[in-house]
């Protein structure tokens, strides 16, 4: 994991771990796909179209404050505190406890956000 790149994955998922790697693997492939474009950031939120040249600006569509990315919707937005909590028990995350998250809470998130349609 000392290689350059991968940023959002990192982060997110930290080391391998095969608990975490059962639980995802078990998983139906539309939300396998669903959960793995947006751990690793490769889905249609503000950061990645924009480094892709298709929107012009990479703000969080909730906030409007930080870069849309993975991270932000999970550990940073503060308009996201109140799904956050419903959907995954706190209100406040780190990497670290999001690294500990079912699979499902986190399609839970995204669901009750309405980010799973557009993912």
């Amino acid at each position: 994991l000392n290689n350059s790149g991968c940023r959002q994955a990192k982060n997110l998922l930290g080391k391998p771990n095969n608990k975490k790697s059962s639980d995802m693997l078990c998983l139906p492939r539309k939300q396998l796909r669903i959960l793995t474009a947006f751990l690793t950031g490769h889905c249609k939120l503000g950061k990645h179209l924009t480094t892709m040249g298709l929107q012009e600006d990479s703000k969080c569509r909730f906030c409007k404050i930080g870069d849309e990315t993975p991270t932000h919707l999970l550990i940073n937005c503060y308009a996201l505190m109140q799904s956050r909590h419903r959907a995954l028990g706190h209100r406040v995350l780190t990497p670290k406890m999001v690294r500990t998250l079912h699979p499902n809470a986190i399609l839970a998130f995204l669901k009750r956000t309405g980010l799973i349609a557009v993912l």
